[in-house]
């Protein structure tokens, strides 16, 4: 008998719920049958009244919208009704969907998971989201359990499967909802399954579309816009996608091999190397910036705009990365430690959602998967030792079975390998994923929760394996950054991360000093010095000399310049492609003062490898990207004809692209969003540590904040601009010569109210000004210097020369923050500095 009290109820114009075939967290859903006609098949959604949630017509509302569109399950209608003990209940009818979920999909080893389903699910949900995003809504609670897999069709040519999403959640618009969180929902799916897909069982063209997926799930978990056009735009991703298709086809059938077709531009983002051995070998330099104060045996925090180099270098400095190029890294001290490297976007990877309020056991939990993660990256490490040289894994048996105690299943003697062990980690990540956060609590439930984890397996470690003895472990945590890992989770983890231990050593990685949160879970201020070292690239950047920058450039484009096509064989530098501009700062500002005096229309050239290099403000991105601009469209000028060009190339090439970058650099910072902070963590010096949500009414609006930077900038190009071309002049030598000023000093205590704050963390969050740390002494206090990002000199017609500045006083740097067009008319009113205050705008 069938005590199911929906099953033989009637709904919706005699339709039959005749099988329970799914169920939810508030309903189930239910196939339903037509009473006079058996193949008049529809799904039932059924919510008792009880377990209604005030605005469960939401979803209705949502898929209204989307009706017609494909890949969504089209809606019917809805209506009320009552079960066989006459509980009320409402009933939601769908098409039916002949086939399992996700969830059942990965469950069954009968089913496929392969890179061509996995295209096919991203390229389906995205076209799902660009219509959303259209019609003005947010799913809400995208899951496995909410992508339907149909059966093959046999009445379509192929038998095709067709994927489709439901259950749309019952958040409202965008306007109440984050639509940012449909796109980490989604990553965390597409995350989940490329980490079901071995790459060695791969053919040609899907090993290298596994590699490529890797940057496009970066940008598709990626939340700042300014990182580029795909950031939450589905039809950019969707693009973005099928020219990695076209890429791997092409890779492919060139035998895995595109050197006819490879340019400087090749790889500009680690993601994009993946675990290409030869790419690795010839594209990773060994000279960056500051490799002694990296490896200090002491916590450091290194800061730098995204693409300087900071992912390559932790993935590099790894033990993993040393087997798999098979040749040490070659970095000075390198061998003094032992590497291993955790991308941050693994520790949120499992969670769909994350409170702002975390109890006990969704701390344990989280703290449980930071180590659990770590853990994975050893063993995976171990298992590629191993491949060469087989290891006892008999202390790693016997650890597991003290903390996880029945959950780990030993097996026979001989049994042992490191990859039962590494199955064993991953059904416990598992675990976490399916347990939703903060349910359960206690070391019974969450057995690596502990403060002294890591000590216990880097001393298990040095004990066992004899490459890792006498060496302590660094832990190279990459994308410590708000919003990928929120300042709740971040308060947390600095408990562990943060603390002092002799043989672990955490290196961590953030966009900037405002980037992470300095506090532990129990509010104790982390501070510079004292904690942790900070090590920020464009600060180290600024102080070194001509010669190193020269130097550290050319060793990392020589061998981008020898892979491009045109230059296979040669050995050619920066000088010989670009040539030197033969001007000085002096020469090229005194050109642009006259120009304007005498308002000729003569065209001044930005170009030479000089102007290349003092456009480097430690974005290495950046650069090769104007490199590769500057080789294609000298390319470009040839029409096809076979040869080389002549070089150096044409200064105006060389002009259109660096000033063309400044101005994508500027206008992609228009789309910035305002930052979140918790004003409580501002001390009395004006101090902000803590990205988290502010209420502040005077705050920029969230889609006017980037705008608000951007007439900053241009505010002080303007001003810098005007003292250069009609400035007085000021003494150099024994010549006087226009001002030159790229950097901006506060000549007195800075004290800056909140929305000003939020605008220079801003500023210097998104690099349109690089702050120097080591700051100038006025009258006993430190003061801030701050640079112009140099790739936006060419753009706003200045000169890379630092020897002048322009001073402001707190309260004028205020105005110019709050007000910069009104700021830039006042400033020029006046017409140079009025009398008694020649010292205050002049050096």
């Amino acid at each position: 008998m069938n005590t199911d009290n929906y099953i033989g109820v009637t709904v919706y114009n005699n339709y039959m719920l005749t099988e329970k075939i799914g169920f939810g967290k508030i309903g189930a859903v239910y196939k339903a049958e037509h009473t006079s006609r058996a193949e008049d098949i529809v799904a039932i959604k059924v919510i008792p009244n009880k377990r209604l949630k005030e605005g469960w017509q939401k979803e209705i509302d949502k898929v209204v919208k989307l009706k017609g569109i494909k890949n969504v399950v089209p809606y019917h209608t809805y209506g009320s009704g009552v079960d066989k003990e006459d509980n009320p209940f409402v009933w939601i009818a769908w098409d039916l969907i002949p086939g399992v979920d996700l969830k059942r999909y990965l469950s069954d080893a009968r089913y496929p998971i392969d890179m061509a389903f996995i295209e096919l699910l991203a390229i389906t949900i995205l076209r799902v989201l660009y219509s959303c995003k259209k019609v003005g809504v947010v799913h809400g609670d995208i899951h496995e359990g909410n992508i339907l897999i149909s059966s093959p069709d046999e009445r379509v040519i192929g038998n095709p499967i067709e994927i489709y999403l439901a259950d749309f959640g019952y958040g409202g618009p965008e306007g109440d909802q984050d639509a940012r969180e449909d796109f980490r929902q989604l990553y965390t799916i597409l995350k989940r399954l490329t980490d079901r897909v071995n790459p060695s069982d791969l053919s040609p063209r899907d090993k290298n579309m596994y590699y490529k997926f890797e940057e496009f799930l970066k940008n598709l978990h990626e939340t700042n816009p300014t990182q580029g056009i795909t950031i939450r735009s589905p039809e950019q991703l969707i693009s973005q996608l099928n020219e990695f298709q076209k890429v791997a086809e092409v890779e492919a059938a060139m035998g895995g091999t595109v050197s006819d077709f490879s340019t400087a531009g090749d790889f500009p983002s680690t993601e994009m190397l993946g675990l290409r051995v030869e790419e690795w070998r010839a594209l990773f330099v060994p000279e960056f910036l500051s490799p002694e104060k990296l490896l200090k045996r002491t916590t450091t925090v290194l800061t730098g705009a995204r693409g300087c180099g900071k992912t390559m270098t932790f993935r590099r400095l790894t033990a993993f990365m040393d087997k798999l190029v098979d040749q040490p890294s070659g970095v000075k001290g390198a061998d003094t430690f032992i590497g291993f490297y955790l991308n941050c976007r693994e520790l949120v990877e499992p969670y769909t959602w994350i409170p702002k309020d975390l109890n006990e056991g969704a701390q344990q939990q989280l703290i449980h998967f930071f180590h659990l993660a770590w853990l994975s990256e050893i063993t995976k490490t171990l298992a590629l030792y191993s491949e060469q040289e087989p290891l006892d894994f008999s202390w790693f048996d016997k650890y597991l079975v003290l903390r996880f105690q029945e959950e780990y299943f030993r097996l026979p003697d001989g049994g042992l390998t490191i990859n039962r062990i590494r199955a064993f980690l991953d059904e416990q990540k598992e675990k976490v994923r399916l347990t939703k956060l903060g349910k359960l609590k206690g070391l019974t439930h969450w057995q690596l929760a502990r403060r002294d984890f890591l000590d216990e397996i880097q001393e298990l470690l040095e004990k066992n394996i004899p490459w890792m003895r006498s060496k302590p472990m660094y832990l190279f945590l990459d994308d410590y950054t708000v919003p990928i890992v929120t300042p709740g989770i971040q308060r947390i983890l600095n408990d562990i991360i943060f603390e002092r231990k002799s043989n672990v050593v955490f290196k961590v990685s953030s966009e900037s000093n405002r980037s992470f949160v300095r506090t532990t879970s129990k509010g104790k201020h982390l501070e510079v010095n004292h904690d942790f070292d900070l090590l920020d690239l464009a600060s180290e950047c600024l102080h070194h000399s001509e010669a190193t920058r020269v130097a550290f450039l050319e060793s990392v484009f020589r061998p981008r310049i020898k892979r491009h096509n045109r230059f296979q064989g040669e050995n050619y530098t920066l000088l010989d492609i670009l040539g030197g501009s033969k001007k000085s700062g002096n020469e090229l500002a005194t050109l642009m003062r006259e120009k304007s005096k005498n308002k000729t229309k003569k065209r001044i050239y930005y170009h030479g490898a000089d102007t290349f290099v003092n456009m480097w403000s430690s974005d290495i991105r950046i650069m090769i990207k104007i490199l590769n601009l500057i080789l294609t469209d000298a390319e470009e000028k040839l029409k096809n004809k076979a040869g080389k060009f002549a070089m150096p190339i044409k200064a105006h090439i060389q002009d259109a692209v660096f000033r063309s970058i400044g101005g994508e650099l500027l206008e992609s910072i228009s789309s910035a969003q305002t930052p979140e902070y918790d004003l409580s963590q501002y001390n009395k010096k004006g101090n902000a540590s803590l990205p988290i949500k502010s209420k502040m009414s005077s705050s920029p609006k969230p889609e006017e904040y980037g705008e608000a930077l951007k007439s900053i900038v241009e505010a002080f190009t303007a001003i810098s601009k005007y003292e250069m071309l009609k400035g007085h002049l000021v003494k150099n030598e024994e010549a006087l010569v226009p001002k030159q000023a790229f950097r901006l000093e506060i000549i007195d205590k800075l004290e800056l109210d909140n929305q000003a704050r939020q605008l220079l963390d801003g500023l210097l969050r998104h690099h349109l000004f690089l702050q120097d740390w080591r700051g100038k002494s006025v009258r006993g206090f430190m003061t801030p210097r701050m640079y112009l990002n140099r790739a936006l000199i060419p753009f706003s017609n200045l000169t890379f020369s630092s020897r002048d500045n322009i001073q402001l006083k707190s309260s004028q740097f205020q105005d110019l923050l709050l007000n910069p067009k009104k700021f830039v008319e006042d400033w020029k009113r006046k017409k140079g500095p009025p009398p008694g205050q020649l010292e205050l705008f002049n050096d």
